[in-house]
C-alpha cells in the first residue's frame, strides 16, 4: 500500500492496480473479523464484570446479613443487661432504704434505751441517797435508844444537811427523832 499527497495536505490510499478484486474481497471480511473479535472480546470482558459484579454483591449481601444478625444479637444482649442493671439497681435501691428505715429504728431504740439508762441512773443514784438517809436514820434511831447524845447530834446534824433526799416518810420520822433528842439533851423538868 503507497500513499500520495494531495493539495490539500492530506494523506490518501494510492490505488493499488494490482490485485484490486482480491484486495477489494479480503478488505472486508478482514474487517469484520477483527469487528467480530472485537465484539467478542467486549462481550466477554463485560459478562466478566457483570460475573465479577454479581460475585462481589453477593458476598457483600452474606457479609451484611451476617453484619446484621452480629447487630441484633449484640444489641439484644445489651438490652437483656440494661433490664437487669435496671432490675439490680432497684433491688439495691430498695434494699438500701429498707436499710436506712432500720438504721433509724435502731437509733430510736438506741435513743430511748439511753434515755432510760440515764432515767435508771438518775433513779439509782436517788436510792442510794435515801437508803443512805435510811441507814442514818437507823443509826439515829439506835444512838437515840442508847441515850448516846453526842453521836445523835452527829447523825441528826448530818441529815439535816442531806433534807432533800428524805422522803416524805423520812422527813417525818426525822421530827420525831429530833423531838426525842430534845427530849434526851434537856429532859422534861420533874415536878
Amino acid at each position: 500500500m503507497s500513499f500520495k499527497l494531495t493539495r490539500r495536505d492530506s494523506v490518501e490510499p494510492a490505488p493499488n492496480t494490482e490485485g484490486s478484486a482480491d484486495a477489494a474481497e479480503k478488505k472486508p471480511q478482514k474487517s469484520y473479523s477483527v469487528t467480530l473479535y472485537i465484539c467478542i472480546l467486549f462481550a466477554f470482558v463485560i459478562v466478566l464484570v457483570l460475573l465479577s459484579y454479581f460475585g462481589q454483591r453477593r458476598d457483600n449481601s452474606r457479609a451484611l446479613l451476617s453484619l446484621r444478625e452480629q447487630h441484633d444479637q449484640v444489641t439484644s444482649q445489651a438490652f437483656d443487661n440494661i433490664e437487669k442493671l435496671q432490675e439490680k439497681n432497684m433491688e439495691l435501691l430498695n434494699e438500701n432504704n429498707e436499710q436506712k428505715k432500720t438504721i433509724e429504728k435502731l437509733q430510736s431504740q438506741i435513743t430511748e434505751l439511753e434515755d432510760d439508762a440515764e432515767k435508771a441512773a438518775a433513779d439509782s443514784d436517788a436510792l442510794k441517797k435515801e437508803l443512805k438517809a435510811a441507814e442514818d436514820i437507823f443509826a439515829l434511831r439506835s444512838a437515840l435508844a442508847a441515850k448516846d447524845a453526842e453521836k445523835a447530834a452527829q447523825f441528826i446534824e448530818k441529815l439535816n444537811g442531806e433534807m432533800e433526799n428524805l422522803p416524805q416518810n423520812g422527813k417525818e420520822m426525822l421530827k420525831e427523832l429530833k423531838a426525842e433528842y430534845d427530849a434526851l439533851i434537856n429532859p422534861p423538868e420533874e415536878e
